[in-house]
């Protein structure tokens, strides 16, 4: 049998001839890359999508909200101290202290834990801060705690809602702040 030169394609009457797709000397794109960006595609839209419904709405002032299993009740809040003693040594704020006084009640039927850390002021600016406490919790069915949390803030700052998450896997409600 005669083959031709290499290089050449063999004419159409040779067995197993299989014609050339696409550009000579070029590959396809690999299919695991394909598959990888479609799955990257998708994890970035499901997330956004979960960002849209898990917006929380903020709940008026002097309501109690439950997450994760956990009730949370706002006290009463101050504004305006550089000085806290929030823990074991004194604190001094870079601008100033918004001070939270809430109650978390358990108010499933296993023990709750959370983590003061995790708890967010939101401001009228809608910038986020973290409270400078980040001690944990854990709370048995039925009891309460009462907690004292701080944040420090720019000089001026106008609060508008505080977040609370319960557990680690919480999403988070808020609480409308009262103005001053």
């Amino acid at each position: 049998m005669n083959y031709p030169p290499p290089g050449n394609p063999p004419p159409y009457g040779y067995p197993n001839y299989q014609p050339r797709t696409g550009a000579p000397g070029k590959k396809g794109v690999p299919k695991w890359v394909v598959v990888l960006i479609i799955v990257a595609v998708a994890i970035v839209g499901i997330g956004s999508i979960l960002d849209s419904i898990g917006d929380p709405k903020a709940a008026s002032a002097g309501s109690a909200v439950r997450d994760d299993g956990i009730k949370f009740e706002i006290q009463n809040w101050e504004q305006g101290a550089t000085k806290t003693h929030d823990g074991v040594f004194p604190d001094t704020a870079q601008g100033e202290f918004i001070v939270l006084k809430f109650t978390a009640t358990n108010v499933s039927n296993e023990p709750q834990e959370y983590t003061l850390g995790n708890q967010l002021l939101i401001d009228s600016k809608g910038r986020e801060f973290e409270p400078i406490s980040s001690g944990h919790t854990s709370l048995n069915p039925g009891f309460s705690e009462d907690e004292s949390i701080a944040f420090d803030v720019p000089k001026g700052t106008v609060p508008k809602a505080i977040e609370f998450k319960g557990g680690f896997f919480g999403s988070g409600t808020r609480v409308k702040l009262e103005p001053k």
